[in-house]
């Protein structure tokens, strides 16, 4: 009776060990990379440049992930996607030690845009989906929802965090920390997953983009990142422009942040127990419905604010799970990491015009109505994609 509790057992017990190894290494990752915006002040002045150019670096990380998303699920094919995920966060601490020594725009652009957003990528969703697809076969959007749930985690805890370094030990010092911290405390549990984990098994080529469940996820994908980054970036200064105090708007964004990763723990199960396409479609749905209380939150002494900021976040990140699920359900576990991968690549393509459209609409028309409208409607695209693929998957 032992023996067959332990053989029972020891896979499952492998599954947890994995999933809190990935969530670890993403969380690291993620808090890494976001640090970023706490340094923008310190290398304006440092560095001599203006906010365009720090924006312009940031944006060149942003297209560097989203490009590079389908090469580490290829590289994960070659060698163990745990090792992919290792050389990622190595790459963002050799990159964070680069910044600490920049001095010209070069090196901001090619140490904390270029490196660090491929870094990001063979540190993130793509690999860990590698991992973990295989791991829960039947569970893949549960694994999936607490791996991305990492993701605003590691940006909630880093940001402060970079801020309390700053101010106690300068910019240089707290860039080093944060990149090298994240590797030192990252790396444990990807080590023992690379000790024994093969390549990942990787469907024929072509296999990831050839039917319509691909291109109706990626039309979702697409719309979600143009929203996503549209509020990142723009949120507070759309709030502040509406009378809205800095500080306010800046916690407004981090209660969406942290409520993001309710979102994204619910979002598996929610997938798994119903229906992937149908979490999708309230997904999308719903940013359809709250992104408009952005044009009003100057109003009623900020409420809308509040509720765009708990409405938006439980969708902020809540596509991850439903996504692969659906990828593991109807192609198996091994063609999860390499669609993903084309599926963040739309995902980030998207975050860039959305970010793009934020600052020509204001520049263009003086506010944010143009975009809030264009990010409508992408996301009742994304709603009608959904749909579409309830039907194809029924």
């Amino acid at each position: 009776m032992t023996a067959a509790f332990e053989a029972r057992t020891a896979p499952r017990q492998d599954a947890t060990r994995a999933l809190v190894a990935v969530f670890l290494a993403v969380f690291f990752a993620s808090g890494s990379r976001f640090a970023f915006t706490a340094f923008v002040v310190p290398l304006e002045a440092a560095l001599g440049v203006d906010r365009a150019t720090i924006g312009l670096a940031a944006a060149l990380s942003l297209v560097a992930y989203g490009v590079a998303q389908p090469f580490s699920a290829r590289l994960g094919g070659r060698v163990a996607p745990a090792i992919v995920m290792l050389g990622g966060l190595a790459l963002m601490a050799a990159s964070a030690i680069g910044m600490a020594l920049a001095r010209t725009e070069l090196a901001l652009f090619v140490f904390g845009g270029l490196l660090p957003g491929i870094g990001f990528a063979a540190a993130s969703i793509v690999p860990a989906s590698a991992i973990l697809a295989p791991l829960f076969p039947r569970r893949t959007g549960f694994a999936l929802g607490v791996a991305s749930a990492a993701i605003p985690a590691g940006q909630a805890l880093a940001v402060p965090l970079a801020a309390s370094l700053i101010g106690s030990s300068g910019w240089p010092l707290a860039y080093a920390a944060i990149g090298v911290g994240a590797l030192l405390l990252g790396a444990p549990g990807l080590l023992g997953l690379a000790r024994t984990a093969a390549p990942a098994a990787m469907p024929r080529r072509g296999a990831t983009t050839a039917d319509a469940t691909f291109w109706l996820l990626a039309v979702g994908f697409g719309a979600c990142g143009f929203t996503d980054q549209l509020v990142a970036v723009h949120a507070v200064p759309l709030a502040e422009d509406a009378g809205v105090a800095p500080l306010v708007a800046a916690l407004a964004l981090s209660v969406l942040t942290l409520v993001a990763i309710a979102g994204s723990l619910a979002s598996g199960p929610l997938a798994d127990g119903w229906s992937d396409a149908g979490v999708l479609a309230v997904v999308y749905g719903g940013r359809a419905v709250t992104l408009p209380l952005l044009l009003f939150v100057g109003t009623l002494g900020g409420l809308p604010l509040w509720i765009f900021a708990v409405a938006f976040g439980l969708t902020y990140i809540s596509n991850n799970a439903p996504a692969a699920g659906a990828l593991a359900r109807t192609r198996g576990p091994a063609a999860v990491a390499a669609a993903l991968g084309w599926l963040q690549f739309a995902h980030q393509m998207g975050g860039a015009l959305g970010v793009a459209a934020g600052g020509v609409s204001v520049s263009l028309t003086g506010g944010y109505l143009a975009a809030i409208a264009l990010a409508v409607a992408l996301a009742l695209a994304g709603l009608a994609a959904s749909l579409g693929l309830r039907r194809v998957l029924a």
